[in-house]
């Protein structure tokens, strides 16, 4: 069995549990303010999905090439429109539900996203480097590089957020 699928199997696990035991205790519950709030979110993540799948396609018929193979395109795509549904939500209040500690959410997200955004960005980068150190030109094809930047991205996002809401109360 190759290390990168043992790999693959230990982290599932784990992050299996982790989820587990963060989830399963959670009471999701959110008023209906929250529910039209990540209904506009859907909205927005979806036309941007939308919109960014066609200036991709418009892009590769008038270059006539593509940046990446067409999982690796289809998956950054999917990503964009996930991280606007994730900003949306983050910042109308509408991502953890009232029923949840806010404090134990922010840190256990900041954890989780650190860990796997952090895997995923060193896997990326070490595969980008053994593609270059062969000098093969090959399209743009790590997905592990694209999830760690979606992962520490959405991080960035629940910090800035935390950062916002410590300042209002300041003040």
């Amino acid at each position: 069995m190759p290390f990168s699928l043992l790999a693959l199997i230990i982290f599932l696990i784990v992050y299996a549990i982790i989820a587990y035991g963060v989830y399963s205790s959670r009471k999701m519950q959110y008023d209906e303010r929250q529910k039209y709030m990540q209904s506009i979110a859907y909205k927005y993540g979806f036309f941007t999905l939308i919109l960014a799948t066609a200036v991709n396609g418009f892009i590769e018929y008038y270059t006539k090439s593509s940046w990446g193979t067409p999982l690796a395109e289809s998956f950054t795509i999917i990503c964009i429109g996930l991280i606007v549904f994730f900003t949306i939500c983050v910042f109308k209040d509408a991502y953890f539900s009232y029923s949840e500690t806010p404090e134990k959410n922010i840190v256990q997200s900041i954890f989780l996203f650190s860990l796997i955004g952090g895997i995923n960005l060193y896997t990326g980068i070490m595969n980008q480097q053994e593609i270059i150190s062969q000098h093969n030109p090959v399209k743009f094809n790590n997905i592990n590089l694209i999830s760690g930047i979606l992962l520490l991205l959405a991080d960035a996002i629940v910090i800035t957020r935390a950062i916002m809401e410590h300042l209002q109360k300041e003040e």
